[in-house]
């Protein structure tokens, strides 16, 4: 079990983030390891949750189920900069907020019941503002209007040694099925390729953006089952 600190700032409790096989697995480590008097667990199991196991663990909670997909950089991938996608600077700030605010509302956070909608905004906003200040090694790329320079899409991806991550992507809602969530994943693409990594994303399964993803060429990984434990409330 691995401890959130990033989270466990933002939530105000104790959060640690845990991978298994089942929840099974989870609740017997639970039972035999883990004390703690409040609590915020980000499990992931690569089975779906055994509901019958889960009522006995009233503090357990499955949210969603996570797709998995990756590119791997391609030799004869070429693809010309897009003249409206710049990187991002700090006079995008209130831009990619607007649209931030108007796209993330059934992320993991909102869909727990137990926790407050001002407190499921609130993260969604300090996981956004934890990459544009660079708190962790990001790289974000913005779709200008060509007319008004308005911000209409976003792509922030997170630097890890192995990969580049796909962490919050989003396009204003009226500017959507008009190519700018495809160009914002292209800068991503040619980023990945740059650096001779291979890009990676997560997503709902019932998210629409999942075509999305296969129709640009990613490759799907797994399925990964979400859960919340907590005592918070």
């Amino acid at each position: 079990m691995e401890q959130d600190l990033w989270l466990s700032r933002v939530m105000n409790i104790s959060c640690y983030n845990f991978t298994c096989n089942t929840v099974a697995e989870y609740l017997t480590f639970k039972r035999l390891n883990f004390d703690q008097k409040s609590f915020f667990i980000t499990l992931r199991t690569k089975k779906p949750p055994e509901y019958d196991l889960a009522e006995f663990d009233k503090t357990f909670l499955f949210i969603t189920a996570m797709n998995s997909y990756f590119w791997i950089p391609d030799k004869n991938f070429s693809i010309s900069d897009n003249p409206f996608i710049k990187l991002y600077n700090i006079e995008d700030y209130n831009g990619i907020v607007d649209v931030a605010n108007h796209s993330f509302n059934a992320d993991r956070f909102h869909k727990d019941s137990r926790i407050s909608k001002s407190l499921a905004n609130r993260i969604k906003i300090e996981w956004l503002e934890s990459n544009l200040l660079k708190r962790r090694e990001t790289v974000t790329f913005v779709y200008i209007s060509p007319f008004d320079k308005k911000v209409l899409g976003f792509n922030s991806l997170l630097i890890n040694k192995d990969s580049i991550a796909i962490d919050l992507i989003a396009v204003s809602s009226e500017f959507r099925r008009k190519g700018v969530a495809t160009a914002l994943i292209n800068a991503g693409k040619k980023l990945a390729q740059d650096r001779g990594l291979r890009l990676i994303v997560g997503t709902q399964k019932d998210n629409l953006a999942n075509s999305l993803y296969l129709k640009n060429d990613f490759i799907f990984h797994e399925v990964l089952f979400l859960s919340h434990d907590t005592n918070m409330v």
